[in-house]
């Protein structure tokens, strides 16, 4: 028996170059929304994506990449791993001052 979980279809890929992994910026690429970005979104809606804190992603800098900032839905690509990156939903959390009106 196989120890070996092939990566779920959009939400994990199997990079060698991290540079590969797919961006979505509007300033850079537009206004329009790609394909890739609206399935992801969709699957966001599903619960089917991770989510994790922002100060997660500050405690860990070199593990999470940018991935899409569309509408308040902020995603990144997280490195599990073994060329493996899955893409999570970043989440604002907030504690006593960094809160601001």
């Amino acid at each position: 028996m196989s120890m070996y979980n092939p990566p779920i279809p959009l939400l994990q890929l199997i990079l060698y170059n991290p540079s590969a992994l797919p961006l979505y910026d509007p300033a850079e690429n537009g206004p329009e929304i790609p394909p890739w970005v609206r399935q992801l979104l969709k699957s966001h809606a599903m619960g089917q994506v991770p989510v994790v804190l922002f100060s997660d992603t500050e405690k860990e800098r070199g593990r999470y990449t940018f991935c899409a900032d569309v509408e308040g839905f902020y995603l990144a690509w997280r490195y599990d791993g073994e060329q493996v990156y899955t893409v999570v939903s970043v989440w604002c959390d907030f504690a006593g001052d960094d809160l601001e009106a």
